[in-house]
């Protein structure tokens, strides 16, 4: 974050008329603005951080009872379908290996690349449940290359709203965030 925009949100939160103590929620603004992800994110998931604002947000939400019942699963892949042939039974495998990740994020960047603090505390929980390609094997599909294509398994993205905090105000906003939903396989057709 740049060193302006902490001054100009500094300013911001101590000349709000609802302060009492200046010296005790400077300290609260210090500790919000170094509240950081750690490298535990996925796609810009982050679940765990140093000193999220858990106590804040958990009063912010409570004043905010109108939006009480947003809180859940915001987004859930399809259950995986088994293809199979009907008649013989056999079963097929998908181009691209997936994996099934369910996340219950505490920081992540919207669509503008801003950094926000998202509204998920005991109680008032947003759960993100989604699909990532498994390159472990390499980004080629399973099925290798096909008629002189070369294949490639590729990550898809949604773009979903959570509800976020603003701890300059005391509110809560919905922001649209790009999050993973599944792994499509691709190909490139040689031009020769």
């Amino acid at each position: 974050m740049s060193t302006k925009l902490v001054l100009f949100l500094l300013a911001t939160f101590l000349s709000s008329a609802k302060l009492q103590f200046p010296e005790r929620h400077r300290r609260r603004f210090s500790r919000l603005s170094s509240a950081k992800a750690t490298g535990d994110c996925v796609f810009g998931l982050c679940e765990h951080a140093p000193n999220y604002p858990e106590n804040v947000i958990r009063r912010i939400i409570r004043k905010n009872s109108d939006l009480h019942t947003y809180f859940g699963n915001i987004i859930e892949p399809a259950n995986p379908v088994s293809v199979s042939d009907r008649f013989s039974g056999a079963d097929y495998e998908p181009f691209c290996k997936t994996v099934d990740l369910t996340v219950l994020p505490k920081f992540m960047k919207d669509v503008d690349n801003q950094e926000r603090a998202i509204a998920n505390v005991d109680g008032y929980r947003q759960v993100v449940k989604f699909q990532t390609c498994d390159f472990s094997q390499g980004e080629r599909c399973f099925a290798g290359s096909a008629l002189d294509h070369e294949t490639k398994c590729v990550q898809k993205f949604h773009v979903i709203k959570l509800l976020t905090v603003n701890t300059g105000n005391d509110t809560l906003e919905y922001r649209d965030f790009k999050v993973p939903t599944t792994c499509v396989c691709t190909y490139v057709q040689d031009d020769e």
